[in-house]
């Protein structure tokens, strides 16, 4: 498995190259990583991080390191704001289905813990489709239930045709 990158590790801006103030992030993680050492769930990860400080420091004084380093938290960065809106795109597009979409979805939408992060604006200039007061009343047809006898009826119309059907194939 590869290792966490240090920039997102010590959530610093991958343009962030001020060895002083990436030593202090370092120092202030250091600092919340040894109070988890001994969290039931969190102990294992902090005590691995803790491992890491001395390669933290070593290349927060190599420019080369530091650089490469921050492009890959740029690109992991990216790539997880990508899959981010890609979740959101998948969700819009089920929503807008009907083509529209009312106040109170994008309002729930955005209650629902895997959304909490957008804005109504995000969401409305994703949309493609108009957002609605209100959903449009629903337009009844007039369609009726078949009756009950009906298919105990029309059973020996059926083997009829199908008999037929298939005697008029084979000939």
């Amino acid at each position: 498995m590869a290792r966490e990158n240090y920039y997102i590790l010590l959530n610093l801006d991958p343009a962030e190259r001020d060895p002083a103030k990436i030593e202090a992030a370092i120092s202030a993680k250091q600092r919340e990583w040894s109070s988890m050492r001994n969290h039931p769930q969190k102990g294992n990860w902090a005590n691995a991080c803790l491992m890491e400080v001395m390669k933290m420091r070593a290349m927060s004084k190599n420019p080369e390191e530091l650089r490469q380093e921050a492009e890959d938290a740029r690109k992991r960065l990216l790539e997880k704001e990508k899959k981010r809106f890609e979740d959101l795109d998948d969700a819009l597009k089920t929503m807008a289905s009907k083509g529209y979409v009312t106040e109170k979805e994008v309002e729930n939408l955005l209650k629902t813990t895997d959304f909490k992060s957008f804005t109504a604006a995000d969401v409305r200039d994703r949309l493609h489709v108009k957002i609605v007061k209100e959903a449009a009343p629903e337009v009844k047809d007039n369609v009726l239930p078949l009756e009950k006898s009906l298919p105990s009826k029309s059973k020996p119309i059926f083997k009829c045709l199908v008999k037929q059907t298939c005697t008029n194939t084979l000939d």
